[in-house]
């Protein structure tokens, strides 16, 4: 389909190139800023163990067999290869994950443009889609990262789309792909799972061709294909990769937040003080509002953005699910509540009489959406970034004896392109305590027992970014000096006895 602009009136309208080229530009532009972004300042401390994982990967050794990793494993074992290929270095993994977000900013933008039920405004709703999910704070923020964000934003609408393909469709193809699309979301983070059965039900319910139990199959195929590696691991170790997968989120995630409900209860209303998030929301409303009300769009057409919306509401009850859960977790929704904004968008401009010009209120909401940005950007410039934490990373590489054992944050065993000792790989597993036999089985040292190796001065180094962990450890302890560098404290050298 081709759209340009008519420039007499201000309306974006069906006709030729230039239209496709402003597309593309806008679709340019975001990339560049997204891209740029992800290899200066992107960095979250909680990908630290991600990357650990995928350091341990590309060394042959295995999540929840050789180390503890209490996520489903897809993205580290990309990210495995990505450092096998690349070597030990956070920017080709920031880059890929960046592409992922940017494959999902794409495919909205996309859908906005080719299925958008009103032609004269596909082009005004792809622009407007595009910088919503493109210039969104944490989708720029956390979809730059090692973390599963990326390639769970990319895979999920990806399934979307293909879901909408499989209506009208014989083929069993559309819907095996759309459960195996679904499926590697869900296998890089079970924080995508409840999309899974949105999608197989609404492939049943919408079926026109009469093949809904068949169609309900391939999908679940297809799902099957993207969690056999998960399988594989749980014939190698049942019990490992149960403890990861299941057990570690079920009964010891909270074991570290005794005020996780109050934390969470202010994640619940954070979007409030988020003018982007509140936007989106106030839009989407509208939009569903709208669609429900509008007796001009076909059914098969409302049917598209009342998926949308059953995503929303599944996804996001279910991350309020988790003790203690984040902000950043609601990432997942920011595709598709878009695409409801973007009807919400229609419907207020119809109002208001732009109904016949939709490049007012596209460029309006766009660039409202642009410097709603800029809060986020004036303070991502006092954040904390990865070459903050290299500069620590190489201070721990001076004092340390060769050599020597060392206890540090996974950030800086990845900076060092060191192996942590065994048990530490994942920070967040020291609170927990167990029988020794167990403790070794998955791969956790707690607490009690880094104090008490701390005491006896087994480690050459020790490097902590956090003042309540030091405490509760004792430190300075055995050592006989220290430096502070930025947030970070260092402790190396015997104190004499």
């Amino acid at each position: 389909m081709s759209l340009a602009a008519n420039q007499s009136d201000g309306e974006i309208a069906p006709a030729g190139t230039r239209s496709r080229l402003m597309f593309w530009i806008l679709l340019a532009a975001i990339s560049t800023l997204v891209l740029v972004y992800a290899v200066t300042r992107a960095f979250v401390w909680d990908e630290g163990y991600h990357l650990i994982a995928a350091q341990q990967i590309s060394q042959g050794k295995l999540p929840y067999i050789d180390f503890c990793f209490p996520q489903t494993p897809l993205n580290a074992f990309l990210n495995g290869e990505i450092v096998k290929l690349f070597g030990q270095h956070w920017r080709p993994v920031h880059v890929v994950a960046a592409l992922f977000s940017l494959g999902a900013v794409f495919l909205t933008a996309n859908f906005m443009l080719r299925r958008f039920p009103e032609p004269r405004w596909r082009l005004a709703c792809a622009l407007t889609a595009a910088v919503f999910v493109g210039l969104n704070e944490v989708v720029i923020e956390f979809g730059t990262i090692g973390q599963a964000y990326g390639i769970c934003l990319f895979f999920s609408v990806a399934a979307y789309r293909m879901a909408l393909a499989t209506p009208a469709r014989v083929s069993l193809f559309p819907p095996l792909v759309c459960g195996l699309l679904a499926g590697v979301a869900a296998g890089s983070s079970l924080l995508t799972a409840p999309i899974l059965p949105v999608l197989l039900i609404w492939i049943w319910v919408y079926d026109r061709v009469g093949l809904p139990w068949r169609k309900a199959l391939a999908f679940i195929a297809g799902a099957a294909v993207a969690f056999l590696p998960v399988g594989w691991l749980f014939l190698k170790g049942p019990r490992q990769t149960f403890f990861n997968v299941v057990q570690y989120h079920a009964l010891y995630r909270r074991a570290d937040w005794p005020g996780a409900t109050f934390h969470d209860a202010q994640v619940f209303l954070s979007w409030l003080d988020s003018t982007q998030a509140l936007t989106l929301a106030l839009l989407a409303m509208a939009g569903l509002i709208f669609i429900r009300k509008h007796s001009g769009w076909e059914r098969d057409q409302r049917a598209e953005f009342y998926l949308a919306a059953w995503i929303c509401a599944a996804v996001g009850a279910y991350l309020c699910t988790p003790h203690p859960t984040f902000g950043r977790y609601f990432i997942f929704l920011t595709p598709f509540v878009t695409i409801l904004a973007m009807a919400g968008l229609y419907a207020v401009a119809s109002q208001l009489g732009y109904d016949a010009r939709p490049a007012w209120p596209a460029w309006t909401a766009g660039g409202l959406m642009t410097l709603m940005l800029a809060p986020a950007a004036v303070n991502s410039t006092s954040a904390t970034t990865w070459p903050e934490y290299e500069k620590v990373a190489r201070k721990v590489a001076e004092v340390a004896p060769p050599g020597a054992k060392l206890f540090a944050d996974e950030v800086v065993y990845f900076a060092l392109q060191r192996n942590p000792p065994p048990g530490m790989e994942v920070s967040y597993t020291h609170v927990i305590t167990m029988p020794p036999e167990q403790e070794k089985l998955f791969h956790i040292v707690s607490e009690p027992e880094l104090k008490s190796q701390i005491g006896r001065h087994e480690f050459g180094a020790v490097q902590s970014c956090s003042d309540p962990m030091m405490d509760r450890f004792g430190l300075p302890g055995p050592y006989r000096y220290k430096v502070d560098l930025d947030d970070c404290t260092i402790f190396w050298g015997e104190r004499p006895k």
